[in-house]
């Protein structure tokens, strides 16, 4: 079966891939994934669109939200870092279009190269927002061990940035 999953979103386009788990109100979960392009995203949300219904099943167009405790694991190479995200903190920058730049201050990932510490972020956010909110609203994320003085005052737990972007996000739809 995943072999032909793999073959069949393959020819959706290269950059596309897919991800089965537990779904949110259905037992089964299938998400198409957009590889976090704004641009494939269109097609993943017509891919959908068109799925037939299946019983236990529901489909999605991005990565959900995960439902977990902030807590995992990336590889690089040989390299896999564990990653516990529960004491990180962020800021949002809003330039005024809807989309906020992000920093996240990761103090435990000091020894961690720039390019893990940023796949970290990615993962991060990906995982709290979903894929496809993450797409929508969240521009660039810079990953820090130590934020400055004046953006530290601001920060808040990472655990308040789903919240947060909601609050942000139906407060712009409103307006």
């Amino acid at each position: 079966m995943q072999d032909e999953l793999d073959l069949q979103v393959a020819r959706l386009g290269s950059a596309l891939s897919w991800e089965i788990g537990p779904g949110s109100s259905k037992p089964n979960a299938l998400a198409i994934s957009p590889g976090g392009d704004p641009d494939l995203l269109s097609i993943t949300r017509t891919v959908i669109s068109e799925a037939p219904p299946i019983d236990g099943w529901e489909f999605h167009p991005a990565k959900p939200p995960k439902k977990w405790d902030l807590q995992f694991s990336l590889s690089e190479g040989s390299e896999v870092v564990d990653v516990d995200a529960r004491s990180w903190r962020y800021t949002l920058l809003d330039f005024g279009d809807g989309v906020y730049d992000l920093t996240l201050e990761a103090q435990n990932l000091n020894a961690v190269g720039d390019e893990l510490r940023s796949a970290a972020g990615e993962a991060l956010v990906e995982g709290i927002l979903g894929e496809e909110r993450r797409i929508e609203v969240i521009g660039r994320i810079d990953v820090v061990t130590r934020m400055s003085r004046g953006a530290a005052k601001e920060a808040g737990p990472i655990a308040n940035l789903a919240m947060h972007v909601e609050e942000l996000t139906s407060t712009t739809s409103a307006s």
